[in-house]
């Protein structure tokens, strides 16, 4: 399976364990009647490291499908959500007192899930936008806090929390950031991600898990 992910690559122990094979960021090595899957966010299909890949697939005749995704939880992960992360289980991130900012956020079993499902199912098309349904970022917060040994989370004022968050998390924080994916759920109304919240405070996380 050709998998390249540019800035996700914690995705890749997902795809492996999902699709139970060896993943590589090299079309060459991956087997011809496989599907090659790009993992981008929406606006990063210009990345030239992208396109390299998929011309590569191109030229090794794979069926080269793009998911375009939100925030990705997952163990591993890096960006605004490992900042979050981290800032909870420090004390810098706490809810926001009368927040109901929303993000589109997918957990990491269901970016391997979905890809999984497109390379056993042929796709009406190549391009899509994944993401479970919004969650209010307050929530995600107090989540963090559960999947970090029950961490008490407080709430503070939009003052203090720019101040202990920082100013670019702040403002994350305080912006809708909502995708539409009425396309897959149209072509895919079978398809049902789980609400990241949920699966943050309820899973069994053991040994082996992710």
């Amino acid at each position: 399976m050709a998998v390249f992910a540019p800035g996700r690559e914690f995705l890749y122990k997902y795809f492996d364990r999902c699709f139970d094979m060896r993943v590589t960021e090299v079309p060459d090595e991956a087997d011809k009647d496989t599907c090659a899957i790009v993992v981008t966010g929406v606006r990063d299909a210009e990345n030239p490291k992208v396109i390299d890949f998929m011309e590569g697939c191109v030229r090794r005749g794979l069926t080269c499908l793009h998911l375009r995704v939100p925030y990705v939880v997952g163990t591993g992960m890096g960006g605004v959500m490992m900042r979050m992360a981290r800032g909870v289980s420090q004390g810098t991130v706490m809810r926001i007192k009368d927040n109901e900012t929303e993000w589109s956020v997918i957990h990491a079993t269901d970016v391997a899930s979905a890809a999984k499902h497109f390379a056993d199912k042929p796709s009406p098309q190549t391009d899509y936008v994944v993401s479970a349904s919004p969650v209010k970022v307050n929530e995600l917060v107090t989540a963090f806090g559960v999947r970090i040994k029950n961490k008490h989370i407080g709430s503070l004022s939009r003052r203090w929390a720019r101040l202990l968050s920082g100013k670019s998390l702040y403002q994350a924080m305080v912006t809708d950031q909502i995708l539409d994916t009425r396309q897959f759920a149209t072509d895919y109304p079978e398809f049902v991600f789980a609400n990241p919240v949920v699966y943050l405070e309820t899973h069994d996380y053991g040994d082996d898990s992710l």
